[in-house]
């Protein structure tokens, strides 16, 4: 059944070509009466009427050769010489019928090839020419913007997935820390592990809320990384320090951007209850800063995420690159925060 919003969209459509031929027809029609050409006369409502029918045709013809031309796979630019040229010849039996309906059937007067020919030549030029260019213009670079938004589309789409499967890399990259820690702990303080794993599952219902996310408030990602900070000081005790100089959360960042900076800081840097390691998080410019003085570990086992997960991460995400820097002996990373409407997404680029 013909949903009503299909049949009002033709009849608006319809109604806007319909406007578009009556306009250029007039333009002809007038150009016509005024160099003397024929019989066609401007002031005269009849020939409005038939010239206006062999325009319509002139369309429909040049459409249904379009749509043809679309089973076969073809240049742009041939396909719309051959649209064109097909189109012609429909128009051209289209143009005939019409002709011989209204001369013979209508007005009763006599016709033979002579008169068959004149008019096929003569609505070529009155209707056809320039119907078919201005119709062959439209759809051209009507098609050429539908492809535009279905490349934009699949770009979409292959930048989100490769988004989570990045975003993916975390999860493991957490739980093998987290759970090696657990293993560890469990014959020596089976109390112990068991506190920290209860701790270790709140942290971990963020990442299955966020793992398919784009981006975050940078409220909830400070919440979530200050249960991440409770759950460090469980693991390593009074062997690092933590400050958070944050006082406007608004804007926004990527999950897990700033878990990952501290992650990566308490991986690479030793710290003892006596020489704790300080680790400082402030805004400064639209940006968090995560910084720690270096205090390299001497063999640190590297899985090839972090750091490099996340530079991607932002890469693909916000086209904006990920700051590390050292100065004064101490290791700076710095992580952009974007309003929700300024997120700029990039497509991953084509291996």
């Amino acid at each position: 059944m013909i949903k009503k919003q299909h049949i009002a969209g033709w009849i608006q459509y319809g109604s806007i070509i319909s406007a578009f031929i009556l306009l250029v027809n007039t333009a002809t029609l007038f150009n016509l009466t005024a160099v003397k050409t024929g019989t066609i006369n401007f002031f005269e409502p009849g020939h409005h009427v038939i010239t206006f029918f062999y325009a319509w045709l002139a369309f429909i013809a040049t459409l249904l050769s379009w749509k043809i031309s679309g089973i076969f796979e073809q240049a742009p630019g041939i396909r719309v010489v051959w649209t064109f040229l097909t189109g012609l010849l429909i128009y051209w039996v289209f143009a005939t019928l019409f002709f011989i309906a209204v001369r013979a059937g209508y007005n009763g007067l006599y016709i033979d090839a002579g008169y068959l020919l004149r008019n096929i030549i003569f609505s070529f030029s009155l209707a056809y020419l320039h119907i078919s260019g201005l119709t062959l213009a439209w759809l051209y670079f009507k098609t050429s913007r539908d492809l535009a938004i279905e490349k934009q589309k699949l770009e979409k789409e292959m930048q989100n997935l490769h988004s989570r499967l990045l975003a993916k890399n975390l999860e493991p990259h957490f739980l093998m820390n987290s759970l090696s820690f657990i293993s560890s702990t469990m014959k020596s303080n089976p109390d112990e592990a068991e506190n920290f794993l209860d701790s270790f599952s709140d942290v971990y219902r963020y990442f299955l809320k966020h793992n398919a996310s784009d981006i975050v408030s940078l409220r909830e990602e400070l919440q979530f990384l200050g249960k991440y900070i409770t759950l460090m000081k469980k693991r390593f005790g009074g062997a690092y320090r933590f400050s958070i100089q944050v006082d406007d959360t608004s804007g926004y960042v990527l999950p897990f951007s700033l878990q990952m900076c501290v992650e990566n800081a308490l991986k690479h840097n030793q710290g003892n209850p006596q020489n704790p390691l300080e680790v400082n998080l402030s805004r400064k410019n639209g940006s968090i800063i995560i910084s720690n003085k270096i205090e390299p570990v001497g063999n640190t086992l590297s899985t090839g995420w972090g750091l490099d997960n996340l530079r991607q991460r932002i890469k693909l995400m916000l086209d904006r690159e990920l700051e590390v820097h050292t100065k004064n002996g101490f290791y700076n990373v710095v992580i952009p925060i974007v309003e929700e409407a300024g997120i700029k997404r990039k497509a991953p680029e084509q291996p």
